[in-house]
């Protein structure tokens, strides 16, 4: 079975992520393949550069072939990057989070401004 994982609700990074998931999929034990992750409001912090959890990740993600993703509006309110206003003006209007690969996440780069980043269609999460 393969699952994409969604972590928006409290302690989703920090305790499902950090003790539970990450674990398993270090370990090999997880027992589904995990497509991708996304992350929403504050679980884009885990995201940044030299954040263990984050540095953790890009590391399983780039062995296992998992997509890291990030609401750009989230990273931008937290932050983590910089506004996508003006890709926003050149994209069509669905695109509103940003999809970027493990090796975008391990940079010191945000997710947003990392170069190649793909567009998902999810809607704006607001």
């Amino acid at each position: 079975m393969t699952v994409a994982d969604i972590f928006a609700t409290n302690m989703a990074s920090t305790t499902k992520l950090a003790t539970m998931i990450l674990p398993q999929l270090e370990g090999g034990t997880h027992g589904v393949k995990v497509a991708g992750m996304m992350f929403f409001d504050d679980h884009v912090y885990c995201l940044r550069a030299a954040d263990p959890v984050g540095e953790r990740l890009a590391k399983v993600a780039a062995e296992q072939g998992i997509l890291l993703m990030v609401c750009d509006q989230c990273a931008v309110a937290s932050q983590t990057a910089r506004s996508t206003s003006a890709a926003r003006a050149a994209s069509p209007p669905r695109a509103s989070c940003t999809a970027s690969s493990p090796a975008a996440s391990r940079s010191s780069t945000p997710p947003s401004a990392a170069p190649g980043p793909t567009r998902s269609s999810c809607s704006d999460h607001r």
